[in-house]
């Protein structure tokens, strides 16, 4: 189940064209065999109203009307070419070129000159003309537009002012289907009026397939009475099945971009068009909180379950009329009907996913700089900061080192391999320790034979590094240079001291334990239970500012000790006092470096050759060329060594992607770390990496392994349609959403909402119920802009960073949130459906992710901030570019470190980011989020996610399958909130985007099915009975389960 973490990534099709064609079949009156149209929309009667001489004739053709569009900020224009029955019989080339403004009349060339154009189509090939007369019916070409049908409608539309997407004007008459038509206002041309049709009962709906060709049948016939047709002059016979094609060719790679599924029956319709689609993915998993008491959407219970209603849809009205008193209407329901469908129907809709291909040379350019204030109240944390500790930078509440910053200061930072903290109590100074196999701890019982968790042994260290004169009431810190991968500790006899102190620059990956001695301090190492044996060892041209001393401590350790002088002049020697070693006299600069001596004394050459030269500062850097990706963390250093570099230690999943030169620099060192495996030590100043990333991850399902062409039937379509309308009914989306309280489960309910309105936007094409679920999700925004949600969010002065106001009355309220836990998991389900609103707006022609693009971008800033030139907010709070993963603990002490439960959660922060930095045009902030979901993924499945042959982590965990809780010192196979499985494994798969790869939990679960057992997974889903109630978490909705489950069992049935 766990082979890939990202498996499943839900990308969305991206239907874009500007061009629409529609039909309407009117009723048949069965009393007078006379056909007559039949609308419930005043409007749209009247221009029903002026195409009527006598109404017209019924063909079993097509009645087709293109329209055309203008680009958004050009100039209020309509342009209408040919409106023409299409007899069933004939194929119509319809062809599209584009015009540049002014150009009338085809007048000029077709050369796109700025953005202002207008999509010319003509119909290529003679087609027979129906029209109407009082003396009977006859067969006519008009020879110019005023004779064609519905010209005086192409009229009207012209004098209701400019066009906008979507507009769609069709007439005429056919075979035994109603509509209704609706007035739909769009942002940006509000003063337009846009009638949208939508099929209220008949026949059977439109499918699409991978040749875009567009199948239904009817058992129905026409009427013989008052309908003439070429074909029928020659044979008096009625068809009770016709086929008709409209192939359609365009300039552009651009497909049409609004198909709503409904109709067609008697005819077939090829769009002889590729189909390019912007997708998505999302893969993720759980946080550290307990998702099952999200509330689920309230509806009756009567509502609860949905087999009614899909089996029953016909009779339902076909309109969503909206959302009165900002709550979805009880009349929500269906535009087509399941119940029509044939078994066994080779209908399908097939959406492929477009690739994304980013050229971009810095990667982690600032996002922003703007001032938070703007929108939130600016506010100081409760949180009290030790004396000592610097405000120069804002602070890394999420980062290996907070520990120094919190409680006394005393517990345990680790900076892999080494473990160091400040001793100040028997011992004075910092105690190095490194994560000694033997001290590991196992316990309690996992699964199938498993432990249930382990941990290191902390504060048992090898030395301590100080001074003569730092003792018991003279030993004090300072913390300062607060950054994403390193930070800077002083210890001095003296509060404050800027002349005598050690220095201690500590980093992720560094190879030895530093300290820079200055001023008249006189060096004093300890041993943990004593010195037993120091030797002081010599080299063959040894330089003489080097010395290296091999140390076994009572504990049966045996370290090394490398003294740099920082002048050749100078002499130095350590001597053993009791349990310590102590320095002959004091020297400004001088270097002292430990590290843990190597089971073959051949390599402490290496140690040897490194010495003198330190870490003092790593940053990450990259750049991306389509989907290759090379970036490195880029270490800082002072000093010099006989080798020119330092010894950095390279993590499990840093490996695979190791440069070439990197991995040629292997020196043969390796030591254990706490929870991640042996590291590796390289020869070398950077790790630098070449990555692919998977641009397969768009908006719509993907799984890593499958195709990422997705079929859907029509059955499908319809039942996931109707999914959405029994979740939204009697829901006041706005009421719910600000009657939560809390950031996380509001996030997550917001999320659910956006996924249902873009499933019916890009997969269903009820275009109509969609638009109305972004009308309120839209207002729920303009509340959240407001500071209306409870807990509201404040900007805070003290640690910089945006965070919930429940920091004020309960530093656990809402999960810690307003202590900076989860901050990735909690904002990642709003910015995720800022993504989704911002996407769907912009295809209806708005600019809503631009007008909030500041306001989202707060929240990518305070989790995901890429740049030191933001002063507003840490470098990376959440995600370690050196783990390769997110710490969701914030500012709370503890003994074993950061920690993190839910992976996919972690990864669908990444997710939503990359969508969001997509939909507001940032390349960087995408391909950030591709890049860090490609190092997610390689971290995720070798240290939380466990195959059996997984060699990296313990054996006595490996049949857990899971981690649990994954601190930096222990794994615990559980959760925060319970131990029962459901919730250990669910955590790990929350929320299921196209990035991953009993209660709610059993959605969830099952949802994650989907990628071993995908039939198992969709017939979980598609119960008659099944109630979203119970089975789904609050955060997870039917539709989307439906969504992203249909594709992946269709490709297992060869559909």
């Amino acid at each position: 189940m766990y082979q890939n973490f990202l498996p499943i990534l839900l990308s969305s099709l991206l239907l874009s064209s500007n061009v629409y064609a529609q039909v309407i079949r009117a009723p048949i009156n069965e009393e007078s065999d006379a056909t007559s149209q039949k609308v419930y929309d005043p409007g749209f009667q009247k221009i029903i109203d002026q195409l009527e001489v006598n109404k017209p004739i019924a063909t079993e053709g097509i009645p087709l009307v293109i329209v055309y569009e203008k680009a958004q900020d050009c100039p209020a224009e309509v342009t209408i070419t040919h409106t023409k029955y299409v007899d069933a019989s004939d194929p119509v080339d319809v062809s599209d070129t584009r015009v540049p403004e002014p150009c009338k009349d085809n007048k000029c060339t077709t050369t796109v000159q700025n953005n202002c154009v207008t999509q010319t189509y003509e119909v290529a090939v003679p087609v027979t003309i129906t029209s109407t007369a009082n003396s009977g019916h006859e067969n006519i070409t008009p020879d110019h537009e005023s004779s064609q049908p519905g010209s005086e409608a192409l009229e009207i539309i012209k004098k209701l002012g400019p066009a906008s997407t979507r507009t769609i004007l069709t007439d005429g008459a056919t075979t035994s289907v109603d509509y209704v038509s609706t007035y739909t206002g769009l942002s940006t041309t509000k003063e337009n009026p846009i009638f949208k049709l939508t099929k209220l009962e008949g026949a059977k709906t439109i499918s699409i397939n991978s040749d875009w060709t567009f199948t239904t049948s009817s058992s129905s016939t026409v009427p013989t009475n008052n309908i003439s047709t070429k074909e029928e002059e020659e044979d008096e016979k009625t068809s009770t099945s016709h086929s008709s094609k409209i192939i359609v060719t365009t300039s552009t790679n651009e497909a049409p971009s609004s198909f709503s599924g409904n109709v067609l029956p008697q005819s077939s319709f090829h769009w002889n068009q590729t189909i390019p689609s912007s997708m998505v993915n999302s893969s993720t998993m759980a946080s550290s909180s307990p998702v099952s008491d999200l509330p689920s959407t309230k509806i009756p219970e009567s509502s609860s379950t949905i087999s009614g209603q899909i089996q029953s849809s016909s009779s339902m009205v076909s309109s969503v009329t909206g959302f009165p008193g900002s709550s979805i209407s009880e009349s929500l329901s269906s535009s087509s009907s399941a119940s029509e469908t044939s078994e066994g129907s080779s209908e399908t809709i097939v959406l492929t996913p477009e690739k994304s291909c980013i050229n971009k040379k810095d990667l982690f350019e600032r996002i922003s700089n703007s001032d938070p204030g703007q929108f939130y109240p600016k506010k100081a944390h409760p949180l009290q900061i030790p004396s000592g500790v610097s405000e120069d930078l804002p602070f890394q509440t999420n980062k290996f080192y907070s520990n120094l910053f919190l409680g006394n200061q005393g517990q345990t930072v680790f900076t892999y391999p080494y473990e160091v903290y400040w001793e100040n109590g028997q011992r004075h100074g910092l105690a190095v320790q490194y994560p000694n196999p033997s001290r590991k701890t196992f316990g309690g019982d996992g699964v199938n034979g498993a432990k249930r968790f382990y941990f290191n042994g902390v504060r048992d260290p090898g030395l301590f590094i100080g001074a003569t004169t730092i003792d018991e009431g003279q030993n004090f810190m300072t913390v300062s240079q607060m950054k994403q991968l390193s930070v800077s500790v002083n210890i001095a006899p003296e509060a404050g001291s800027s002349a005598d102190y050690i220095e201690f620059p500590l980093v992720e990956g560094m190879g030895v334990v530093t300290s820079i001695y200055h001023g008249s301090l006189v060096a004093k190492i300890q041993g943990n239970g004593g010195i037993a044996q120091m030797f002081e060892e010599n080299y063959d041209g040894a330089s003489t500012k080097t010395i290296k001393y091999r140390v076994q401590v009572g504990n049966g350790e045996t370290w090394l000790i490398l003294v740099t002088l920082p002048a050749l002049e100078e002499k130095f020697e350590l001597k053993q006092e009791g349990d310590s070693l102590i320095g002959s006299h004091a020297i400004d600069g001088l270097i002292i470096q430990v590290a843990l001596a190597p089971e073959d004394d051949t390599l402490d050459k290496v140690y040897y050759g490194i010495a003198g030269q330190y870490v003092t500062d790593a940053k990450v850097l990259g750049s991306i060329a389509c989907d290759t990706v090379n970036y490195k963390i880029a270490y800082e250093t002072k000093g010099t060594s006989m080798s020119g570099t330092c010894l950095t230690f390279a993590l499990p999943h840093h490996i695979d992607i190791l440069e070439d030169s990197i991995k040629a620099q292997f020196s043969g060192i390796k030591l254990p770390s706490t929870t991640k495996g042996m590291m590796y030590g390289y020869l070398t100043n950077e790790l630098s990496f070449a990555d692919v990333i998977d641009n397969n991850v768009q908006w719509l399902p993907y799984v890593r392994g499958k195709s990422a062409q997705l079929t859907y039937t029509k059955d499908q379509i319809e039942m996931i349609r109707e999914a959405s309308v029994a979740e939204l009914k009697g829901v006041d989306v706005v009421g719910q959403l600000m009657s939560i309280g809390s950031q996380y489960f509001m996030g997550k309910a917001l999320d659910k909402y956006a996924y249902m309105m873009y499933v019916l936007h890009d997969i269903v094409k009820d275009e109509e119920l969609a638009a109305e679920l972004l009308t309120e999700l839209k207002a729920f925004f303009e509340k959240y802009r407001a500071g209306e949600t409870n807990p509201a969010l404040f900007y805070d002065t003290k640690l910089k960073g945006v965070t919930s106001q429940a920091a004020f009355t309960n530093p656990n309220d809402d999960f810690g949130s307003g202590f900076y836990n989860d901050h990735n998991f909690h904002y990642s389900y709003t910015i995720h459906a800022a993504a989704l609103i911002g996407y769907v707006d912009a295809k209806n022609g708005g600019d809503w992710a631009m007008e909030n693009k500041e306001l989202i971008n707060n929240l990518v800033r305070d989790v995901a901030n890429p740049s030191e030139e933001d002063e507003y907010f840490p470098v990376s709070r959440s995600f370690d570019w050196f783990q390769g993963h997110s710490w969701a603990k914030g500012v709370f002490e503890s003994a074993d470190g950061k920690d993190q439960e839910s992976s996919s959660e972690d990864v669908h922060f990444s997710y939503a980011m990359k969508l969001w930095g997509r939909v507001i045009g940032d390349d960087a902030m995408q391909a950030r989020g591709d890049l860090m979901l490609s190092i997610q993924n390689r971290a995720f499945n070798s240290y939380f996610l466990y195959k059996d042959d997984n060699d990296i982590v313990p054996k006595e965990i490996v049949n857990n399958k899971v981690s649990g809780i994954f601190f930096e010192n222990k794994v615990d196979y559980g959760t925060f909130f319970g131990s029962n499985p459901e919730f250990i494994h669910g955590i790990q798969m929350i929320p299921m985007t196209a990035a991953l790869g009993s209660g709610g939990w059993a959605g969830i679960l099952n949802a994650n099915r989907v990628l071993f057992d995908p039939s198992a997974s969709w017939e979980y889903f598609a119960q008659p009975d099944f109630d979203f109630h119970k089975n789904l978490d609050g955060g997870q909705s039917l539709a989307w389960a439906l969504a992203f489950t249909a594709p992946f069992k269709n490709e297992v049935d060869g559909v």
